[in-house]
């Protein structure tokens, strides 16, 4: 061998173990635990596999600094509970109720998304959206002028998308940067994405979009009257879309209507999809409304309140039960599948 194909041949072994040791970015992608984001999970269905309580006792209670305006709970790896208030901060809690950490940020209206590696994504009315490590420290912020009012999501990819009252939806890269953001009619919900990665969300300008995950427009349809609550959809790939015309859309995978149902009053909350298919959503007319997939009524029940905006989604169990709070009482319930009171 010659000295030139000696240098050669250590070249390439040399550069070979250089690629191995070099650090590999993580695309860090929706946290695998109880309750990772907004209404549980990427298609927003706000269905647990856990049974959760049977009873309606306390088991503690944490007070913020300000009210808990539409923000949710979302539960990290190793249990900690994150919640934002008006407060101004994000606020992590150990399972016991007991203050693990807060981090100073602008009001918070939105529920948390928590990613694979910890990392803890929320916006924040200043216009702010925050990644935060899960030990409370700042990983980076990006600053995109409107209130932000959808709460996070986390494609499989790793990209954050986040919906903004600047009538904006925002794809983010897991470092932080922009990687496209889409401009509709009006003020923006919270995303809610499909297995085939299409993005839904719904705008103020009384449309649902569905976008391809390069940001640009597959189809968009137009309801009845301005959309608040974030779409859903069911495990055949229906989008089901609660509206302020007091209807339930139901929209095939290709955006054209499948059937539409009306309540008696707004519907400005998510709607919730149980193990069996029945869809579930509250009513400013104070019933909660349980529909099967055709569309047809299962049944109703009435609570003591209006079930109004983001308070009007609810959570089910693995059991079938269903959880809900009422805007106008205060009260929680807690339905059976039959739509009898737990």
């Amino acid at each position: 061998m010659s000295p030139d194909d000696f240098r050669v041949q250590f070249g390439i072994i040399f550069l070979s173990l250089a690629l191995l040791v070099m650090p590999v970015p993580v695309m860090a992608d929706l946290a695998s635990t109880p309750w990772p984001m907004f209404q549980h999970d990427l298609n927003t269905t706000g269905l647990s596999p856990y049974v959760a309580s049977q009873t309606n006792t306390v088991k503690w209670t944490y007070t913020t600094g300000g009210a808990i305006y539409r923000s949710g709970v979302a539960i990290g790896l190793d249990g900690t509970l994150y919640i934002g208030s008006k407060d101004g901060y994000v606020y992590a809690l150990n399972p016991n109720g007991t203050k693990k950490w807060s981090y100073t940020t602008g009001e918070v209206w939105t529920t948390p998304a928590v990613g694979s590696d910890g990392t803890v994504y929320i916006g924040t009315k200043d216009g702010y959206i925050y990644a935060l490590n899960s030990n409370g420290t700042l990983k980076w912020s990006y600053y995109n002028g409107g209130i932000d009012d959808g709460s996070p999501a986390i494609g499989t990819d790793g990209t954050i998308y986040v919906g903004s009252q600047d009538k904006k939806v925002y794809a983010l890269n897991p470092d932080g940067t922009l990687k496209w953001s889409y401009t509709t009619g009006g003020y923006v919900t919270a995303p809610t994405i499909g297995t085939d990665g299409t993005v839904y969300i719904g705008s103020y300008d009384k449309k649902i979009y569905a976008l391809n995950p390069d940001g640009t427009l597959k189809w968009s349809y137009t309801l009845g009257s301005s959309k608040y609550g974030a779409p859903t959809i069911g495990t055949d790939g229906t989008i089901y879309s609660g509206c302020n015309d007091k209807k339930v859309y139901a929209l095939n995978p290709d955006g054209t209507l499948k059937w539409s149902y009306t309540t008696g009053g707004y519907i400005m909350g998510t709607p919730s999809i149980g193990p069996d298919g029945t869809i579930y959503v509250g009513s400013q007319d104070k019933k909660v409304y349980a529909l099967n997939p055709n569309g047809t009524l299962k049944w109703s029940y009435t609570t003591g309140g209006i079930l109004h905006q983001y308070w009007g989604s609810s959570a089910v169990g693995a059991d079938g039960t269903l959880y809900i709070g009422n805007y106008g009482n205060g009260n929680v319930y807690a339905l059976n599948p039959d739509g009898t009171l737990k």
